[in-house]
């Protein structure tokens, strides 16, 4: 089946940072741009943005496929909007990525009847696969679908290894007026530890792979062209390969940015941080990172 439009949805959830502009439907926006694929955004974390002005969104722009980006917080009410959706666009499908996807798989499309596509780990080559219809369902990895009534899944896709070859998020088809000032940067995916407390592993999966310094750098310097200044670094383990770190201050360095104000606020390990590698990301803007902490034991 091919899908000639697809509305990428931004599933509503509680955190001090459902007003940043969501990087994930951000980046698959703009993947699917750069492969001519007919896309536009909606997020549901915009005060404005109603359930109801959800639907309008759907009747005007009449997507076939619509997208929704889920994380674990708030998924009953999300499921609740999947399922009143689906009630009124009975002819339109549903496909769901994000986090909570990725960490029980099966489970959600057992749980909610609505959704008829899962897109586990990194949810770009599987999309556009989906979208073009040139691969058969049972055909496209990383994908959950449903046949006569069971669901099944592909098996998982090799992860994306060149991750430069992605295009960065610009957020063109978001109003940038919803959003605060502050912009997520992704350095790099995944995590090769197995903390038991963090979903990470499951969700991203234990492969460490990142994009080059430039490349990081070059989004951010986008953004501050269009008078962007607060910057954090989202990544799940930003200060894993030391050497990277200081490639990235380096290049940083180099565009003699002014004013900016960087933080790593996922939470670097203890471990991976010293008095050197801080000192020189202070050098260039960082101001805050957050540190995690591990256990509540002094020994550990």
């Amino acid at each position: 089946m091919r899908f000639n439009k697809v509305l990428l949805v931004q599933a509503k959830y509680d955190s001090a940072f459902s007003n940043v502009f969501p990087a994930g439907i951000g980046s698959l926006s703009e993947t699917l741009d750069h492969e001519g694929l007919t896309n536009d955004v909606f997020d549901l974390n915009v005060k404005r943005n109603t359930e109801g002005m959800l639907h309008d969104k759907i009747r005007y722009f009449k997507p076939d496929l619509i997208g929704f980006s889920m994380m674990s917080l708030n998924y009953k009410y999300n499921y609740g909007v999947i399922e009143r959706l689906k009630a009124i666009f009975k002819d339109v499908k549903v496909v769901v990525g994000g986090a909570h996807l990725s960490t029980i798989r099966k489970e959600v499309l057992e749980n909610c009847k609505a959704i008829d596509y899962g897109v586990t780990l990194e949810g770009e080559h599987t999309l556009l696969e989906l979208m073009k219809g040139d691969e058969d369902e049972p055909d496209i990895k990383g994908l959950l679908y449903r046949d006569a009534g069971r669901i099944i899944y592909n098996g998982d896709r090799p992860f994306i290894q060149d991750l430069d070859s992605l295009p960065y998020p610009r957020y063109k088809k978001f109003n940038k007026s919803d959003y605060s000032t502050l912009v997520s940067l992704f350095s790099s995916r995944g995590c090769p530890f197995e903390c038991t407390f963090c979903p990470t592993k499951l969700a991203i999966g234990r492969r460490f792979f990142t994009r080059s310094a430039k490349s990081v750098v070059d989004e951010m310097q986008y953004h501050y062209d269009l008078g962007y200044r607060d910057f954090t670094f989202r990544d799940d383990n930003f200060t894993l390969v030391r050497d990277r770190v200081y490639e990235i201050c380096d290049e940083i360095e180099k565009r003699s940015f002014r004013d900016i104000y960087l933080m790593c606020d996922a939470g670097v390990r203890a471990d991976k941080v010293d008095r050197d590698i801080l000192k020189r990301m202070k050098d260039v803007g960082f101001k805050m990172v957050a540190i995690g902490v591990e256990a509540g034991n002094d020994r550990v």
